[in-house]
């Protein structure tokens, strides 16, 4: 029984007594416009409602001890080496929701490209309108560019059956209106990207990167509960982060973190942080070096 979205629901051998999930699995290639058919034929054989019923009904009698899931109504159903097979309930929305720019708590909404290819789908009785977008040029996914654009493809009314393919950091979907009930099918790629970029949707340009790596987030949660708690035993693995974490934001973070913790252990992470090899990362670093010097905090 899953408890979060990090859990699988079926194994492949357990997977692998259903047909169209058997279809599926013997596709096995790293292109995901190859997966079309088998995936089509999952949406439309039934399997998925059945099982999906099967899950949410499961997540409603656990409810309570597995409240997370029961929110969220976002969890995985099967992971192969390939690709992985989640499934998520929309929540019911109007045009009125998302035409909004800014949110309750005074940020602007965004769009978030996909980590990885994907393939998605539609379950339930209900519909989905969504406006898909696409970059206006190829972009380095770790430099962020806040010149950077997307523009607007088309907007496409989804019903049980239909499914949209996007490509990694290329295409964006917007869930702009859910009617009734309706269940998301997405089959994504392992191979995935590190940072994806948001957009804003009433000016389509660039607004941040994040991480599209659930380990650097959570790591990113530790040092911030280092840095918060002053936790000084912390610094020897903080520094080793800062030399080694192979996410350059992260290697920041723990530096920052350092830097309020203990001023002199900070000070040899900064230094370090000076020859890193991303270029964002030496930059921050020279910056909070000068403000220092200015500050008369070093010499």
């Amino acid at each position: 029984m899953p408890q979060d979205a990090s859990i699988v629901y079926f194994s492949e051998s357990q997977a692998a007594v259903y047909p169209p999930l058997q279809a599926l699995m013997s596709v096995g290639s790293k292109v995901i416009e190859d997966y079309m058919p088998a995936f089509d034929a999952l949406l439309r054989s039934g399997l998925l409602v059945e099982i999906v019923t099967g899950v949410l009904s499961d997540l409603e009698a656990h409810r309570g001890r597995l409240d997370m899931s029961c929110e969220a109504r976002d969890w995985r159903l099967l992971r192969t080496e390939l690709w992985t097979l989640g499934v998520r309930k929309l929540p019911t929305l109007s045009l009125d929701d998302t035409a909004t720019v800014t949110l309750d708590d005074g940020r602007r909404r965004t769009v978030a490209a996909l980590p990885n290819d994907a393939m998605i789908g539609v379950l339930g009785t209900g519909r989905v309108t969504a406006n898909v977008y696409r970059a206006t040029s190829r972009r380095d996914g770790q430099l962020f560019d806040r010149g950077h654009r997307v523009e607007f493809v088309q907007q496409r009314e989804l019903a049980a059956g239909d499914h949209l393919v996007l490509r990694a950091a290329d295409d964006l979907v917007d869930f702009v209106a859910v009617t009734g009930e309706v269940v998301m099918i997405e089959l994504a790629l392992r191979d995935a990207m590190r940072i994806v970029w948001n957009y804003y949707p009433d000016t389509l340009q660039a607004a941040f990167a994040s991480s599209a790596s659930v380990e650097a987030t959570r790591m990113e949660f530790a040092i911030e509960l280092f840095q918060r708690f002053k936790e000084r035993k912390a610094v020897p693995t903080l520094l080793r982060i800062a030399r080694e974490h192979t996410h350059h934001w992260v290697r920041w973070k723990a530096v920052k973190a350092m830097l309020h913790i203990d001023l002199d252990s900070g000070l040899a992470a900064l230094d370090v942080a000076l020859r890193d090899p991303h270029d964002h990362v030496r930059k921050a670093a020279q910056t909070t070096l000068n403000n220092f010097r200015q500050a008369n905090l070093v010499g």
